[in-house]
């Protein structure tokens, strides 16, 4: 497991802004891990993303975790491995949410 040290944490934020950690088990017994850090998506990712998705939404999830790495194990760990790459599905919801906003009639 590649984890950073807080000078490369530091250092990557203040490039990237917004940095996410992804820990997701590499093998039946969940005693391996990969641990790889995503910068925040942007439209370009969202977009191709998006397409994706509607398709095959593994290859979705492939694409979003391989364009937003930033650091970590190597990020093949996740996406050559199919267990792995589905157990990162769940964790990865939360970057291609939207925030809600909210609409006032005034």
């Amino acid at each position: 497991m590649a984890k950073l040290s807080e000078k490369e944490l530091t250092e990557l934020k203040a490039k990237y802004g917004t940095i996410y950690t992804l820990v997701v088990p590499t093998n039946d017994e969940e005693t391996e891990f990969a641990t790889v850090y995503l910068r925040k998506m942007d439209r370009v990712c969202y977009s191709t993303v998006s397409k994706l998705v509607q398709k095959d939404s593994l290859q979705g999830l492939e694409s979003l975790i391989k364009t937003l790495y930033v650091g970590g194990d190597d990020v093949r760990m996740i996406t050559e491995n199919f267990d792995a790459l589905r157990a990162a599905e769940s964790p990865c919801l939360d970057i291609l949410m939207a925030k809600q906003g909210v609409l006032k009639k005034n």
